[in-house]
């Protein structure tokens, strides 16, 4: 049963996160399988948004995109963090009996920053 549901919310989540941040010129996809997705970003082309900037040349080559997007996640109590392999895209990873009430504060916090961040850059 509790695989059976984490297939369930993690179908259902897909599909808000889908809804929520569709037309917001920040993300690329969502995907994955379960409660294990990544939400894929675009990583904007702008001087605050560099590693650089912040005087982490080492870290250039590297998008700051999820990791920005996951510390303004963090503040609404929720830990998600950039793929370690692509810092565009943000893993999240919830445990498997998460409600659905907690899931729906998520997609409301993932789109209301990503909105944020999205003006931004506009």
């Amino acid at each position: 049963p509790v695989l059976a549901r984490a297939r369930a919310a993690g179908q259902r989540l897909r599909q808000a996160l889908r809804e929520a941040l569709v037309g917001n010129p920040l993300l690329d996809e969502v995907r994955g399988e379960g409660l294990l997705l990544g939400i894929a970003l675009h990583q904007p082309e702008h001087p605050w948004l560099s590693f650089e900037h912040w005087g982490l040349p080492k870290l250039a080559a590297r998008a700051t995109i999820a990791p920005i997007l996951a510390y303004r996640l963090y503040k609404h109590g929720f830990f998600t963090f950039a793929c370690g392999h692509d810092w565009r895209v943000l893993r999240v990873q919830p445990r498997l009996d998460v409600d659905d009430a907690t899931l729906d504060r998520f997609v409301k916090a993932v789109a209301h920053e990503l909105a944020h961040i999205a003006e931004w850059v506009s």
